[in-house]
């Protein structure tokens, strides 16, 4: 069989099919499998299943029905790409070299997973209905309204200044910039509507979410948090208008108008810190790691991170020092590392950002 994919993308297909969280612990094995299956036909091969299983086998007893079972879902929706890489599908069933191999992964995944999905189904369901929102206030009204209809006194305006240095809520704030440090207290909202959420009390959406965390199974609980990190992440950060129209301003006794984030912040603020604290160890190493990845990602897509890439390349090529390929800049942005250590080995000047990243080589 003759492949069109490079190895990069073959690797890549591969390594999704299991769990992100363990894309570091797989990646080697994987590497050797490609090795060696790029070189042979795929009637000589037909082990390469099998022995692609083995990886999620060599996992802790707790993460290999997860990893199974994303693998089989991934494998039944990518029906193009996974023929380049010697499955191949004939309706929902998989034929030749495959077969044996969705059989290992429905041994796995298949009972459990179809209780599972149940168990979640009827969780997102429960999240999902909507209430009575008696009060009615638009969304994009929220900053009016509440500027009309509210004076807060100082000590309902909090400031993420104040939280003690490696607490859960020090963490959280810090990860990114946000137009200001103030924001209105939970309790100062547990009575108040949150047009975002459609809600007539912040404590009713606390309440909403607390039951989802808590109906959700375990394995999937540090998933729930990370997806109320990223809406957390993103209040203020889509389009072109900036974080600064996500602020609100309120009326403060003695200091008038205070400029503070919108109230939704503070509600999934509050709940996901208060959550964090009902994570095991596991758990909590799991989530952190997920959070600070997708964090250091972001930071790479931006033109800053794709600078420093660069300048960390240049700065290794001028010091005559080999790339370390474990380094955040080598990681997430190869290619621009590549850049800077080509320019500084050549003995040319920083060479900057190429025009169009994604096309321009080294």
């Amino acid at each position: 069989m003759i492949h069109t994919f490079t190895r990069e993308q073959i690797k890549r297909i591969i390594i999704e099919e299991l769990e992100r969280n363990e894309k570091a612990e797989v990646e080697e094995e994987v590497d050797n499998l490609i090795d060696s299956y790029l070189s042979l036909k795929e009637e000589k091969k037909g082990g390469f299943f099998a022995d692609l299983l083995k990886i999620i086998k060599g996992q802790p007893e707790d993460k290999q029905e997860e990893m199974a079972e994303l693998a089989l879902m991934k494998a039944q929706t990518r029906r193009g790409a996974l023929k380049k890489i010697g499955i191949v599908l004939v309706g929902a069933s998989f034929i030749g070299a495959g077969v044996s191999y969705l059989n290992h992964l429905e041994d796995l995944a298949s009972a459990p997973r179809v209780e599972l999905q149940a168990k979640i189904k009827d969780a997102q369901d429960e999240f999902n209905r909507e209430g009575d929102y008696e009060s009615g206030v638009e969304f994009a009204d929220q900053s009016d309204f509440y500027l009309e209809n509210y004076e807060f006194s100082v000590e309902d305006i909090q400031s993420i200044t104040e939280f003690p240095a490696d607490s859960n809520e020090e963490l959280i704030a810090s990860l990114r910039t946000i137009p200001t440090p103030h924001f209105i207290s939970y309790q100062s909202l547990a009575d108040k509507p949150i047009p975002k959420f459609k809600v007539d009390r912040g404590e009713d959406y606390i309440n909403k979410l607390t039951r989802l965390f808590e109906d959700m199974p375990q394995k999937r609980r540090v998933s729930v948090l990370v997806k109320i990190y990223k809406q957390l992440s993103m209040i203020g950060q889509v389009g072109l208008a900036g974080p600064d129209a996500a602020a609100i301003k309120v009326k403060v006794s003695g200091y008038d108008i205070v400029t503070v984030q919108p109230p939704e912040w503070t509600i999934l603020f509050t709940f996901l810190t208060k959550a964090m604290q009902e994570l095991d160890e596991a758990e909590r190493e799991e989530f952190d790691a997920r959070v600070l990845s997708s964090e250091e990602s972001r930071y790479f897509s931006t033109d800053r991170g794709k600078h420093k890439a660069v300048r960390y390349g240049y700065e290794a090529g001028k010091k005559g020092a080999k790339l370390n390929k474990d380094s955040s800049d080598y990681k997430n942005a190869p290619t621009l590392v590549q850049r800077g250590y080509a320019a500084a080995l050549a003995g040319k000047s920083f060479p900057g950002l190429p025009s169009r990243v994604t096309k321009e080589k080294p």
